[in-house]
């Protein structure tokens, strides 16, 4: 395993790793995948939690936009996930994203920018 450091180091990293492994594995303390909450979600709150009904409802407002339901993660940096998504898959890496720190367990296909599959993500709680 390799410690990249930063965004251009990583970046820098693809096409070399490319030629060499078979899978690249890049692991991160955060999802990267997109997450916005499903109209579904307005169904799991309990009887009685109007406070709760109201922050599910504006969560799945913003789902409806395309707006993510975290911005402490990737989403808060969409330009540079874009980057590093692109790069991936120009390089023809068989990209694995492994990430945590969150409260669920979540499986992501991962797009570049033009909507090409760049990889796979799976993300388990803390």
């Amino acid at each position: 395993m390799r410690d990249v450091g930063t965004l251009a180091s990583l970046l820098n990293a693809l096409p070399a790793a490319e030629r060499r492994t078979r899978y690249q594995v890049l692991i991160q303390s955060v999802p990267m995948g997109m997450t916005v909450l499903p109209e579904a979600a307005l169904e799991w709150t309990p009887a009685g939690g109007a406070v709760a009904r109201d922050e599910v409802t504006l969560l799945v407002d913003a789902g409806r936009a395309g707006v993510p339901m975290n911005m402490d993660n990737w989403n808060g940096y969409p330009a540079q996930r874009a980057r590093i998504l692109d790069a991936a898959s120009a390089t023809g890496a068989r990209l694995i994203v492994l990430s945590g720190d969150s409260h669920n367990s979540w499986f992501y296909q991962l797009a570049d920018s033009r909507g090409r599959q760049a990889g796979v993500e799976l993300s388990v709680p803390s």
